[in-house]
């Protein structure tokens, strides 16, 4: 609000004092300053959920009648005598309150989750966009899409607003069709399921090298690729001046989709290459690394 705020316009906002004469104590002055504010810190707001109704903010008790007077002076149109009563003998102040929606999160804001035959099982991996109060996902395979196995648990970030990243390797050699699926769990125990997702047993067709995942990334991120054929491969990692970082793979690989981790943690900041050669071929790729 603006302009001077002891004035009659913004009488039934003033909560200081509610009355106008002394008794054994307790300010006096009457309706004519003051305001008490109710704030909600941007943890909560962060948190989602949580909102303001407007036009629900009220000085209990103010009916705008009483600018510079007694709250309990008859008539009041916002309480009843015995109410006004007690606000001007209880407190220096009178109540002040407002409306909060609460509408119901969900507890986790998943983004993505896929799975990929890689070298030694199945890779999955999901996004997050947002959590809240999230324990973890249990992580749920079927052969048939109805009868449903526990097998395994990845640890969740329980609240944040930011994106989150997560994966799991099952280690399954198996040609058949097969689909996942995640329980999530809150700390209290409760529970939903994510969509379900089916992976087919395709061997790769082609010489391919994946986008690491995720890029830009801090400090580790997973680098895919697939070769139709036995042979020997090398995956390497260079700066911007074609020096050589690190060498992650040397050696035969079998034919099939393959995932490497890559850990940047004692590398400086910036652009990297990382160069994929198999049977005289070469696939290279540029990613970010941002500590």
């Amino acid at each position: 609000m603006t302009g001077s705020w002891n004035n009659v316009i913004y009488s039934r906002y003033h909560t200081q004092s509610p009355r106008t004469r002394q008794f054994q104590g307790g300010a006096t002055g009457g309706m004519d300053d003051r305001f008490d504010l109710i704030l909600m810190s941007q943890t909560i707001m962060d948190a989602g959920g949580i909102t303001f109704v407007p036009g629900s903010y009220t000085a209990y008790g103010n009916d705008g009648n009483h600018y510079n007077d007694s709250i309990n002076r008859t008539p009041n149109t916002a309480v009843g005598q015995t109410i006004a009563n007690a606000i001007h003998y209880a407190s220096d102040h009178i109540p002040v309150y407002v409306n909060l929606s609460f509408d119901t999160p969900l507890p986790v804001e998943l983004v993505s989750f896929t799975g990929t035959r890689v070298g030694d099982g199945i890779n999955l991996r999901w996004e997050t966009a947002t959590e809240i109060n999230n324990m973890g996902f249990e992580i749920e395979r079927s052969k048939d899409a109805t009868n449903w196995s526990k097998i395994g648990f990845v640890e969740g970030n329980y609240t944040t607003n930011s994106p989150k990243y997560y994966s799991y390797t099952d280690l399954i050699r198996s040609s058949e069709r097969l689909y996942y699926r995640l329980k999530q769990i809150d700390n209290d125990g409760t529970s939903e399921y994510s969509h379900e997702i089916e992976v087919a047993e395709v061997m790769p067709k082609d010489f391919l090298l994946s986008q690491n995942f995720p890029n830009p990334f801090n400090p580790a991120t997973t680098i895919e690729f697939s070769i139709p054929e036995q042979g020997y491969v090398t995956l390497k990692v260079y700066d911007m001046t074609g020096s050589e970082v690190v060498s992650l793979v040397d050696g035969i690989m079998e034919a099939g989709i393959h995932s490497i981790n890559f850990n940047a943690i004692n590398l400086a900041g910036g652009n990297y290459l990382y160069k994929l050669k198999w049977n005289n071929m070469m696939i290279a790729k540029k990613m970010l690394y941002l500590p």
